[in-house]
């Protein structure tokens, strides 16, 4: 009977103490499920641009990384931060600041954030960005380094970084891997005006017009170029229509041929021109009595002429003389800058110093005084369209009075010989939002520039494309130049061994509790059937709580007492009458 009621009791306390487990695990389960978390509805994303990554002459540059999945921190502070990233307002970057953060406390990730409209910047702060851009390029970063545009989302997230809360992760969502680029196929354009035929078989010599198309930024994805050199080609395909219909008339048709070329990737040594003249008809190139060269001339109020040889040679003193005088009748500040060649030099400084090279009379007109100036980059985004319209009619008359040997003004670029002014916004406002990286021209760069061979093609008697593989000095990095960073809110780990302790604790008393509950009940099963008056006394005597447990309790127990023979045994006895 002993062993009976051990078993009874040890069957009992196991089915309680199932019980309690399961309501262990359920509230703890709860608990977790009550945990605050980020929903959908708290993550903010936004379009992030990444620094360009490229190898020259074996050397690593640029942002070496893409994947970005690290907590948002502001930049100052001390110590290593290579667990971090970096979120930085346009105007608190320099130099010094990036050197110390990306080689100094080695970020984990870096995004700057610009300002939503780039042509609101002022020069000064375009001048020093321009510096700055040009540094980041030359540096090698094993972080990734994004590039964002101020908005709702950009500002929220400034916001939450400055509050120094430190739960702001910043994750991108660009699975893709950059890929080098070690063979990259390119075109140059080219279109032909024939000039009046000369008596006999003598070729009219040419005037070449030449434009590099392409772009260059410390992202690939912003490298739009609108001034460098979308100005350029734009003023290019210009004077192509203007000169078209002025020699669509036998009467206006000038004695000398009008040579358009539009080369690719200037901003890598001018490799398209390099080509160009290496593959094309000596004799054409020879033939050649001037080439000007267009290099960002969209904006500023100053000219300049740009040689390789001194203004004392008679060729160059010549052309000077005739621009200087459009320019002073147009009323434009013109200046003739010298600089020689140095063939030892390996970086080509302005396109025209290839053609100087090949014998052939050159300058390249720009609005920089110094090939050193920052050209393109992030900045450059619009471009100036009277100052635009204004330069392409200079170089349209200084090419008529080329081409006509006049000393005075020609009033011949009027009405459907003028300059469209409708033409040149249309193709500025595109240039202005195509990225055309020389390395990198995506379906829409190529699209634009089928655009422009078309133009070349309705402008001129023939037009051809010559195409070329560029050089392996520099090799780029194709795909994740773009991604979206999502923004999550994020428990910091304090929080979370917090809330761990406290879960901890929390099933820890519940535990106790349950186990004194099964102690009282316990105890209450047994006094209830050897001492049953002691236990009505008392469920009088306390209230109506106790009552309840007994409504809910006596009646099982005195129903069937003996039901696991844990009681003792069962006595019978005969009743008296009373």
């Amino acid at each position: 009977a002993t062993a009976h009621r051990t078993m009874a009791a040890s069957k009992r306390e196991d089915r309680l103490m199932g019980i309690m487990v399961r309501w262990a695990v359920a509230l703890a389960l709860l608990s977790l499920c009550t945990v605050p978390v980020s929903g959908e509805g708290d993550v903010l994303e936004f379009d992030a641009y990444r620094m360009v990554q490229y190898d020259r002459n074996g050397e690593e540059l640029g942002s070496r990384s893409s994947a970005l999945s690290k907590l948002a921190v502001p930049a100052g502070g001390k110590g290593n931060l290579d667990r971090k990233a970096v979120v930085l307002d346009f105007d608190k970057v320099t130099t010094e600041l990036l050197d110390e953060l990306l080689d100094q406390r080695a970020a984990g990730g870096l995004v700057i954030v610009l300002p939503a409209d780039l042509s609101s910047v002022s020069s000064e702060a375009r001048a020093k960005w321009s510096a700055i851009e040009q540094a980041l390029a030359e540096k090698q970063v094993k972080a990734p380094v994004f590039f964002a545009f101020a908005n709702e989302q950009t500002a929220a997230l400034v916001a939450a970084v400055e509050r120094g809360a430190g739960d702001t992760q910043l994750v991108s969502e660009n699975g893709e891997t950059p890929r080098k680029q070690p063979q990259v196929r390119v075109t140059n354009l080219q279109g032909w005006i024939s000039g009046k035929s000369l008596a006999g078989d003598e070729q009219p010599p040419s005037i070449a017009i030449v434009a590099h198309y392409d772009a260059s930024a410390i992202a690939p994805d912003l490298a739009v170029g609108a001034d460098a050199n979308g100005s350029g080609m734009v003023a290019l395909l210009q004077l192509a229509r203007m000169f078209h219909r002025l020699y669509a008339v036998s009467r206006t048709q000038g004695p000398s041929n009008l040579l358009f070329i539009l080369t690719a990737a200037g901003h890598l040594n001018f490799a398209g021109t390099k080509h160009w003249l290496a593959h094309t008809d000596p004799h054409i190139v020879a033939n050649i009595q001037v080439a000007l060269c267009l290099d960002t001339i969209g904006s500023g109020d100053k000219l300049y002429m740009h040689t390789s040889k001194p203004a004392k040679d008679a060729g160059v003193s010549s052309l000077f003389s005739t621009m200087k005088a459009v320019a002073d009748e147009s009323g434009v500040a013109f200046e003739m800058v010298h600089r020689k060649i140095n063939i030892s030099e390996p970086v080509i400084s302005w396109e025209h110093e290839l053609f100087s090279r090949k014998r052939v009379m050159a300058a390249t007109l720009s609005r920089f005084p110094t090939h050193g100036a920052a050209k393109g980059g992030i900045m450059d985004t619009t471009v100036d369209i009277n100052v635009l319209e204004r330069n392409i009619l200079l170089i349209a008359r200084t090419v008529a009075r080329l081409v006509y040997g006049a000393s005075t003004p020609l009033d011949i670029f009027e009405a459907s010989t003028g300059v469209q002014r409708s033409f040149i916004e249309a193709w500025s406002n595109t240039l202005a939002t195509v990225p055309r990286m020389a390395a990198l021209l995506t379906p829409e760069s190529l699209k634009t520039l089928e655009a422009a061979e078309k133009v070349l093609k309705d402008a001129t008697n023939e037009a051809n494309r010559q195409t070329l593989i560029l050089p392996n000095d520099a090799i780029f990095y194709a795909g994740a130049t773009k991604s979206k960073i999502a923004v999550y809110s994020v428990r910091p780990l304090s929080f979370d061994l917090s809330m761990t302790a406290s879960v901890l604790a929390y099933l820890l008393a519940l535990l106790l509790l349950l186990s004194l509950i099964i102690l009282v009940l316990e105890f209450l099963s047994l006094l209830i059937v050897r001492r049953p008056l002691i236990i009505i006394v008392v469920l009088v005597l306390v209230g109506p709580l106790p009552t309840v447990v007994a409504k809910r309790v006596l009646p099982d127990v005195l129903a069937d007492p003996f039901a696991d023979g844990s009681f003792g045994e069962l006595i019978l006895v005969e009743p008296d009458e009373e």
